[in-house]
């Protein structure tokens, strides 16, 4: 079963899925954090050449980073005080200002709409025999006035749903041009969607239920959600994430998992470990360890967000076809995954290359 529940600690929104009981995905959005993906009407502050970038104020005190490559429509380097239309790619981070671009788009469940751009594609999570009709899909829906990304959960939707969502995507853009003509720059003109939308849009085949113990969120959410006083406590959210945050985790097998970040990538160890194993078929103990280690590998890499390169050393197998079992394991408990997530095979040294789309 997939769980959604919402909650909220002073201005900090917090999130969370849980299939079967177990934490696949954690969230805590603050203010600053809210920003990326909003889209504010700025003025050009000033340029710095050497940098190929423009400070840009959307706010009294706020102003964003704007690279010249991110921007379309306006003279290079763009006089002081020039309007621009920027949306927050990137929100700002310690004492780093906020990445903005003009190439604005607005996604949705099935489809992200670019209509600066008017990039026309599909996501690259489809499979090479999917691709030529998703192709023909994608440029038979999009209205020939934009641009158009076609994601990989419409494939599980029809032309009427996929259609519905676009025409709502343009009159969201259409608005967004509306509120700019009649804005006074700096200052705001569309806020992405809330936390909890967001996370149900990601959240593939939807939520069986959804709880909160936030009473606004009940109001606004136009879904079956139900209240439920102290939900994060109910289901030991707290103590899940800290227990996915450990270095060790062991398996049902007696093997185990650890998982050490570095700063270029992160690589994660599987062992035996009190596995005592099938003694007269080591091979066959060894490929359960490790299938059970990919299932809960794909688990951890979403509850706790971990993205970039990622190594993994399974046990060593000697025939190639349990190498392929492990593989398929893991690109299948991948599946579910709401970040672009690709296994790219073993090494000749036996280790498993992936990578995950960072947050």
């Amino acid at each position: 079963m997939k769980l959604a529940i919402f909650s909220r600690c002073g201005d900090t929104r917090i999130g969370a899925v849980l299939i079967d009981g177990l934490l696949y995905r954690y969230e805590e959005e603050s203010a600053e954090e809210a920003m990326a993906e909003s889209v504010f009407l700025g003025k050009v502050d000033r340029c710095m050449g050497g940098m190929e970038a423009a400070f840009v104020r959307i706010g009294k005190d706020r102003t964003v980073f704007l690279p010249y490559r991110e921007m379309h429509g306006v003279p290079v380097p763009p006089p002081s005080g020039t309007r621009v239309l920027v949306q927050i790619r990137r929100p700002p981070i310690g004492k780093k200002q906020a990445y903005a671009t003009m190439d604005i788009s607005l996604a949705g469940k099935y489809a992200v709409l670019t209509p600066v751009t008017h990039k026309k594609a599909i996501s690259s999570r489809y499979s090479e025999s999917d691709r030529p009709a998703a192709v023909e899909r994608m440029l038979r829906l999009c209205p020939g006035d934009t641009g158009l990304i076609l994601r990989l959960e419409a494939a599980g939707a029809g032309d009427a749903a996929v259609e519905n969502e676009i025409a709502s995507l343009r009159a969201r853009w259409a608005e967004i041009l509306r509120i700019s003509d009649r804005t006074s720059a700096p200052g705001p003109v569309f806020s992405r969607p809330p936390l909890e939308e967001r996370l149900l849009r990601d959240l593939k085949g939807g939520a069986d239920r959804i709880l909160t113990d936030d009473a606004s969120f009940l109001s606004a959410a136009g879904q079956a959600a139900e209240f439920q006083s102290g939900v994060m406590d109910a289901y030991d959210v707290a103590a899940q994430v800290k227990k996915a945050r450990e270095r060790v985790h062991h398996l049902p097998s007696g093997g185990n998992i650890v998982i050490d970040p570095c700063e270029a990538m992160t690589v994660i160890d599987v062992n035996t470990a009190g596995d005592t194993g099938n003694k007269k078929d080591p091979e066959k103990s060894r490929l359960k360890t490790n299938l059970e280690a990919a299932r809960e590998i794909a688990r951890l890499l979403q509850a706790r967000d971990t993205g970039g390169i990622i190594i993994i050393d399974f046990i060593d197998m000697e025939k190639e076809e349990n190498r392929g079992q492990v593989a398929a394991a893991m690109e299948e408990a991948l599946r579910e995954d709401y970040r672009k997530a690709v296994v790219h095979g073993f090494t000749s040294l036996g280790l498993m290359e992936m990578t995950r789309k960072r947050g």
